[in-house]
């Protein structure tokens, strides 16, 4: 895969709002995932039952304990098909962070890549 990876992260302030419904399918926000190879989003508020997808493309998830009756915090990380196959997920126990792998062979590095999105 030649080139620069366009990486991006968006603090979405809850997937949710009261007006526009689910932001992920604002076109705004859609076009903005779409164009980069990856991309975060944090404090999504989001549980189990919430639709995160995005058709083009694969994504990773944490959902954060429940304060209350709120969802807080959360994150998000979206892999666009172009890569989707030289990314793996690798499981850690932080529910603030996301880490996923970029394989060497596929990306043609010397070395595999580690990129963590991480919620504070």
């Amino acid at each position: 895969m030649p080139g620069a990876l366009q990486i991006g992260v968006w603090n979405i302030h809850g997937h949710k709002h009261k007006e526009l419904g689910n932001k992920l399918e604002l076109n705004e926000l859609n076009t903005m995932i779409r164009k980069h190879d990856l991309f975060g989003i944090v404090e999504t508020h989001a549980d189990e039952s919430s639709d995160l997808n995005i058709e083009s493309c694969r994504h990773f998830v944490k959902y954060r304990n429940k304060s209350g009756n709120r969802n807080y915090g959360g994150i998000a990380l979206y892999i666009n098909k172009r890569i989707k196959d030289g990314v793996s997920y690798m499981p850690n126990q932080n529910q603030n962070v996301i880490w996923c792998k970029l394989n060497k062979e596929h990306f043609h590095t010397e070395k595999d890549i580690y990129l963590g999105t991480q919620f504070t």
